[in-house]
């Protein structure tokens, strides 16, 4: 199961001591820089079970919490 909870306990993971939420700017506040997004995006294939395409490494699905989750969602839809 997808949750925000767990997409946040995995930033964490990647960018230890900073507050999130589900509505949290990740890229606008620095939090996420491309490498990190890269990063994330290999544990969240790994969490979720999903692969996440370079197409879908877009600025839009790693804004926030709730934009990765609607991603993630989408790409466990597609199969």
């Amino acid at each position: 199961m997808i949750t925000e909870d767990k997409i946040v306990e995995l930033i964490n993971e990647l960018k230890p001591g900073k507050e999130i939420t589900a509505d949290t700017e990740l890229i606008a506040s620095g939090i996420l820089e491309s490498m990190d997004i890269m990063m994330l995006a290999a544990k969240l294939n790994e969490e979720f079970d999903v692969t996440i395409s370079p197409l879908d490494l877009k600025e839009e699905n790693f804004r926030s919490v709730t934009s990765i989750k609607a991603m993630l969602e989408d790409i466990a839809d597609r199969f």
